[in-house]
Parts: structure tokens; sequence; C-alpha cells
């Protein structure tokens, strides 16, 4: 996810929680640049791993780490690629449809 932000692991349960009018599961995003921490976050698409999901929307990004309300993504081989969702209700303005792509990818090893 670049230098700004480095994800541990991402959790998606299939514990359900009501949100609104309609329900949602439980997860977890878990950091560990800017800062090693776990948030709490809700998510939709079809229960499962993320492998059996496909597309998935989470929902709940830390208002302090950036102008984001959650992230669209998917499993791609064995990275998470996605877009980061932009929250217009903290101020930011974007043209409909600018989107903050990412690759969360496994380290891969350095050459000796």
């Amino acid at each position: 996810m670049g230098d700004r932000f480095r994800l541990r692991g991402l959790r998606l349960d299939t514990t359900t929680v009501v949100v609104g009018r309609g329900c949602q599961f439980t997860g977890a995003l878990l950091f560990v640049v800017p800062r090693r921490d776990t948030f709490p976050v809700t998510w939709f698409g079809q229960a499962g791993s993320i492998a059996q999901a496909g597309r998935v929307i989470i929902i709940g990004w830390p208002a302090d780490l950036g102008p984001f309300s959650g992230v669209e993504a998917l499993q791609w081989g064995d990275s998470l690629v996605g877009n980061l969702l932009f929250d217009g209700r903290l101020g930011i303005q974007v043209k409909p449809g600018v989107t903050a792509q990412f690759v969360a990818g496994r380290p891969r090893p350095r050459p000796h």
C-alpha cells in the first residue's frame, strides 16, 4: 500500500452486526505503518474468505489516517488489490470516479 501505509493483515469475520437498516459482517484492519494498531471494521460481500467472496467493501477506515471511508478490495493471487474509498463527509472534494488504487502484497525476498 505504499510507504504511507503498511497493512499487516486483514480479518474478515462472519459475525453480523446491524448497520442502519441492514446487516454487515465484522472484521479488522491490522496496520504496522503509520502505527502498529488494529482497527475494527465492518464489511459486506459474500461470507467466507476474501478468496471465496470476490470483491468486498470494507468500511471503518480511521479518520485520523486520511480522508477515506473504507476499502473496496479483492484477492489477486497472493495480493490484495483495490481502491481506497474517499469520504465526502470529511470535506475532501474529488471528481466522481477518482480512486486511490493500491496493491498490498507479500514482501518479495531481496536478492543476495
